[in-house]
């Protein structure tokens, strides 16, 4: 979004107001429309086919950066909880066999 307010700051809308490109609609057809231009209104960056390119480049990497933002949490989570859980396993067997043998008294051994 900062580089099309940018984009369409540089262009020069004089005498042609009425073709300036929203932003917002701009934006909302990236996800809708695959970043058509609709007739009659000028692209922000470059030509239409250009900035449908661009729409659809971005809106395939914020799908891929989104999945990277919500994956790797719950899969280290779910490794962190895993550990822990054969640790614990492992501690629980090492009680077990050290108060078998403390359980045995003394003076029934012969």
């Amino acid at each position: 979004m900062d580089w099309m307010i940018i984009a369409k700051w540089s262009a020069d809308f004089t005498n042609r107001e009425y073709m300036a490109p929203s932003i917002i609609s701009t934006m909302i057809d990236m996800f809708l429309n695959g970043g058509s231009v609709p007739e009659g209104i000028s692209p922000i960056i470059g030509s239409a086919g250009m900035q449908q390119g661009l729409s659809i480049l971005f809106l395939l990497l914020t799908l891929v950066c989104s999945i990277m933002m919500l994956v790797p949490k719950p899969v280290i989570l779910i490794k962190e909880m895993e550990e822990h859980a054969r640790h614990a396993a492992n501690d629980d067997l090492h009680n077990k066999k050290s108060m078998q043998l403390e359980e045995i008294p003394l003076k029934d051994i012969k």
